[in-house]
């Protein structure tokens, strides 16, 4: 729920990341006519590039307190349906992110063997293309 400081009433908004993009909608009329922004999302850019909320990945479950490096906004949700979370995860903080296999392996708590067979797969599936 979002409550801008000179409105009278909240508006209900989804705010979060699929594949490699932002899902975001607002109930508000404005959103309906700005070709998909309205204040209310642009409330919750600013306090998530600011550190003042965390952004779950759908996909993976993942909580960003911030936008990652791989983040494009105008990607399609769909394009990585084909891996699996894990795969996903992967490949977005491996092959797109900046994090190398080792240090994601220690992040998410798996062994680097399992993080290269991850990511190996989801660049197979991906055929290269980030």
């Amino acid at each position: 729920m979002v409550y801008l400081s000179d409105a009278d009433e909240m508006h209900r908004c989804l705010w979060a990341l699929q594949g490699r993009t932002m899902v975001a909608d607002s109930e508000c009329q404005g959103h309906k006519y700005n070709d998909g922004w309205c204040v209310h999302l642009a409330s919750l850019w600013w306090q998530w590039v600011r550190g003042g909320i965390v952004v779950s990945h759908l996909d993976t479950g993942r909580q960003y307190p911030a936008p990652p490096a791989w983040l494009q906004l105008d990607d399609d949700p769909t394009r990585y349906d084909q891996l699996t979370p894990a795969e996903l995860d992967a490949y977005l903080t491996c092959e797109l992110g900046s994090v190398g296999v080792r240090e994601s392996a220690r992040l998410f708590g798996r062994s680097p063997g399992t993080i290269g067979n991850l990511l190996a797969d989801a660049r197979t599936k991906t055929e290269g293309r980030p």
